[in-house]
């Protein structure tokens, strides 16, 4: 007999508030009618005047100016790009004499006038 009780109270809950969800329903669906109709009245001729329908939020001024702050900012300073080059690793003798190139233990070599000589260089014609 409960659960004969607990379907009739469900049945009559429906009927009871089914009427009232329509309401509100149909509210809503006229509400939304009259605002797409009152914005479309309302952007059209500031479309053609070239303005904006939306003014700006205090979030999208804030914003605007972080943004404009920033481009200043790297504008003023350029950026510094640090590349680093090969690492060349050279072996250097100890006892090696950077002034006059010689290893440690080598006579140095003295040249003199005469001994320079001026080198042709002749160019071959390859033969094909």
């Amino acid at each position: 007999m409960g659960e004969f009780f607990k379907k009739m109270g469900r049945g009559i809950l429906f009927i009871v508030l089914s009427p009232v969800a329509a309401i509100v329903l149909a509210f809503y669906l006229l509400f939304g009618v009259f605002l797409f109709i009152f914005m479309s009245l309302k952007s059209v001729p500031v479309f053609l005047k070239g303005g904006s329908i939306l003014e700006p939020t205090e979030f999208d001024v804030d914003v605007e100016k972080k943004l404009i702050s920033e481009r200043r900012e790297k504008a003023k300073t350029p950026e510094q790009v640090t590349q680093q080059g090969p690492t060349i690793n050279v072996f250097i003798p100890e006892g090696y004499n950077p002034n006059t190139g010689q290893a440690p233990g080598a006579t140095p070599v003295i040249a003199s006038q005469g001994e320079v000589k001026e080198i042709d260089f002749v160019e071959e014609e390859d033969e094909q």
